[in-house]
């Protein structure tokens, strides 16, 4: 059961790398060279650049932290452990949380809007697949295997920008501003 919540668990982390070559812009449009990527959202997003990102994002990062949150319980060198780093995350998100609680318009603060998919939400949600990923990366080479995808994903969104440069692909923000999967130039 261990090495089965590892492997969801590591695959998660990675797959979240591959978020940001994200465009929900449904099956039919054609425009994004990462069509495969479109059978997850296969309609179009109100706002394809942000939202399915988004989406994805919270959705892989729940699964992976609920698969730690059981292998933490079944094995406790799994728990994340107690580093400046990890306590200053914690209060950073407390404050947060206090902050939005307290301020003008909590619902906003904890929701944000679909335009931006921010808020308290999302923060919760980096600060889980960051518990998860100190827990579970925790080799050198865990470690430069991670980095290594990193790099692969942004290899790929820069040759994105290449044939963006090259007319193969859309520029769809309008110009000459490469605005690859990211939809900002």
């Amino acid at each position: 059961m261990n090495t089965k919540l590892q492997a969801i668990i590591l695959c998660g982390l990675g797959a979240v790398l591959f978020v940001p070559l994200i465009v929900a812009d449904g099956l039919g449009s054609g425009n994004s060279v990462f069509g495969i990527f479109n059978i997850l959202f296969p309609f179009n997003l109100f706002f394809p650049f942000i939202t399915g990102k988004a989406f994805l994002f919270r959705i892989i990062t729940e699964i992976i932290f609920g698969c730690w949150l059981l292998l933490a319980w079944r094995d406790p060198s799994y728990r994340p452990q107690r580093t400046a780093l990890a306590i200053a995350i914690g209060l950073f998100v407390s404050v947060i949380g206090l902050a939005d609680v307290l301020g003008a318009n909590p619902g906003r603060s904890f929701w944000s809007n679909f335009e931006r998919m921010e808020g308290y939400v999302t923060l919760l949600h980096l600060a889980a697949y960051f518990i998860v990923l100190v827990s579970m990366v925790k080799t050198e080479k865990l470690w430069n295997r991670f980095l290594s995808l990193l790099l692969a994903v942004g290899v790929v969104q820069g040759a994105y920008g290449l044939f963006q440069i090259a007319g193969l692909i859309d520029i769809r923000q309008g110009g000459t501003r490469l605005d690859g999967t990211f939809g900002n130039a």
